[in-house]
C-alpha cells in the first residue's frame, strides 16, 4: 500500500514508502539504500513498455550531430539496452561475466526524468551514449563492456557529467 506522508514533506532520510522500498529516492547517501531504491525502480521500468511515451517526450530532443529527437526504434535500442540485454562484464576474479547492468539510481532518475518529459540537457548526452554502446557491440562482435564504454564516451561522456540527484518518485509507474 502507497502511504505518504500527509500534511509535511518527508525529512532528508524519509522517503514515500511502497511494497517496502522507497518511491523517492533516499536523500541519504548509504549506498544500499540507493542500490535499493534503484534495484525497485529498475523493475516497475522493465514491466512498463514506455518507448511510446519517451518517443514523444523526445521528438525534439537536441542530439549531438545537430538534428532534433530520437526515433522509437532508437528509444526501444537504448530501453533494451539499458535494462534488459546481458553485456560482457568484468568480474571480480579478471574474467567476463555476462550480465544486465547493475541499476544505477543516477540512470533510474535519468529516464524517469526522460519518461515524465522533463528531461537535463545531461539526460540527452545519456541517450547518446547507450545507442553509441549499444551500436559499438552490434558493429563489434565479442567486444568487451570497457571497449563499447571508452568508444561511447568518444561520442558522449555521461559519465564525466552526470547531474546531481533530483530525488525523483517512480510512485507512477505502479507496481
Amino acid at each position: 500500500m502507497l502511504s505518504r506522508f500527509r500534511g509535511r514533506h518527508a525529512g532528508p532520510d524519509e522517503a514515500v514508502r511502497v511494497h517496502g522500498g522507497h518511491t523517492t529516492r533516499p536523500r541519504n547517501p548509504d549506498f544500499e539504500r540507493q542500490e535499493s531504491w534503484a534495484r525497485e525502480a529498475y523493475e516497475l521500468i522493465r514491466r512498463q513498455d514506455d518507448s511510446e511515451i519517451l518517443n514523444r517526450n523526445l521528438l525534439d530532443a537536441p542530439r549531438l550531430d545537430g538534428s532534433r529527437g530520437f526515433t522509437l526504434a532508437e528509444i526501444q535500442q537504448i530501453r533494451q539496452h539499458i535494462f534488459f540485454e546481458t553485456h560482457p562484464l568484468d568480474d571480480y576474479a579478471g574474467g567476463v561475466t555476462h550480465q544486465r547492468y547493475a541499476p544505477s539510481p543516477d540512470m533510474a532518475e535519468a529516464w524517469l526524468r526522460l519518461r515524465r518529459g522533463r528531461p537535463l540537457p545531461e539526460d540527452y548526452v545519456l541517450l547518446e551514449h547507450e545507442i553509441a554502446e549499444s551500436r559499438y557491440y552490434r558493429d563489434h562482435p565479442g567486444a568487451t563492456y570497457r571497449e563499447a564504454h571508452a568508444a561511447a564516451n568518444l561520442v558522449a561522456n555521461w559519465q564525466r557529467i552526470t547531474p546531481d540527484p533530483t530525488y525523483e518518485d517512480f510512485a507512477d509507474l505502479g507496481g
